[in-house]
């Protein structure tokens, strides 16, 4: 959780939320019913991916959304953020 004196979530922590969020964003197309096909997101697993993302990360929708604000307002901030994504994703990989 940042700091009260901070706008934005910390880039360490951004960049691990961020990975997660990618992560259901991609796992949210391959969960079918009947409604949802194949290549299309999930809305429902969607909002309950998000749900344990944030709260694993003891986040909320309204710091992820006001710290993304910042970090698109702040483009030198936002390429260091997708950098420090990098390995996270090759760990996993």
């Amino acid at each position: 959780m940042p700091a009260k004196k901070e706008t934005h979530i910390a880039p360490d922590v951004m960049a691990e939320l961020m990975v997660d969020i990618q992560m259901a964003e991609t796992y949210s197309t391959m969960v079918k019913d009947s409604v949802h096909t194949n290549g299309k997101k999930n809305p429902d697993s969607l909002a309950a991916f998000y749900k344990d993302i944030l709260a694993h990360h003891n986040i909320t929708m309204e710091q992820f959304s006001k710290s993304l604000e910042w970090y698109k307002s702040h483009p030198n901030e936002m390429d260091t953020l997708y950098n420090d994504m990098i390995p996270i994703l090759t760990e996993i990989q």
